[in-house]
């Protein structure tokens, strides 16, 4: 069985299964630092887990993906800048709230069917840069385009998720009860091919 993609834009199914992951998580001590498309596992019933075990795959994987960052501790390792909340870069700050903006760039991803880059169009230099005025609130950062064909209420909780202050950010229980709702009724429709 095979899921049919060009229905990701209004399939929220995807989306939700891997915030219930992140919310069930979120009370949890230890909180994600690779929350990432390549960290999600489908399974053939379209479940979706979330999982760090590919962590250390991915950075030899996928090496672009990965900045290696100044410091000590977790951030001696190579870090996923693009995916990751300002304070989490420059302040080594890893709380639910840094989860939430890096599902919400996981969600981008997934819009996109994970055709882009985050940022792509960004150095690692220019994404520190940016990330540098989010924190500095000059107004000067940039922040992901909506995907075509996204609903603008997916961007604008995107957009909630991208919040500088993060006790502006939605929760996880927020966000799943708002994809919850937004995908009322739908049932993805497996494609064989």
């Amino acid at each position: 069985m095979n899921y049919n993609f060009r229905d990701a834009a209004n399939d929220t199914t995807l989306q939700r299964d891997a915030m219930k992951e992140l919310e069930r998580d979120e009370k949890d001590i230890e909180q994600e630092t690779n929350v990432t498309f390549l960290s999600c596992i489908i399974g053939p019933q379209l479940e979706v887990k979330v999982c760090s075990i590919g962590t250390v795959i991915n950075r030899t994987t996928y090496p672009a993906d990965y900045c290696q960052l100044e410091g000590t501790g977790r951030q001696s390792q190579p870090m996923p800048i693009r995916w990751m909340a300002w304070e989490s870069v420059l302040l080594g700050k890893f709380t639910s709230k840094s989860d939430v903006w890096s599902f919400a760039i996981t969600l981008w991803e997934i819009l996109t069917f994970a055709r882009e880059q985050p940022y792509e169009n960004l150095t690692d230099e220019k994404v520190i840069e940016n990330i540098g005025h989010i924190y500095q609130d000059d107004k000067k950062h940039v922040l992901l385009p909506m995907p075509m064909n996204c609903p603008r209420e997916i961007y604008d909780l995107m957009c909630e998720c991208w919040q500088r202050n993060d006790t502006n950010r939605p929760n996880f229980r927020e966000i799943h009860l708002f994809l919850q709702r937004k995908n009322l009724g739908y049932k993805p429709q497996p494609s064989i091919y």
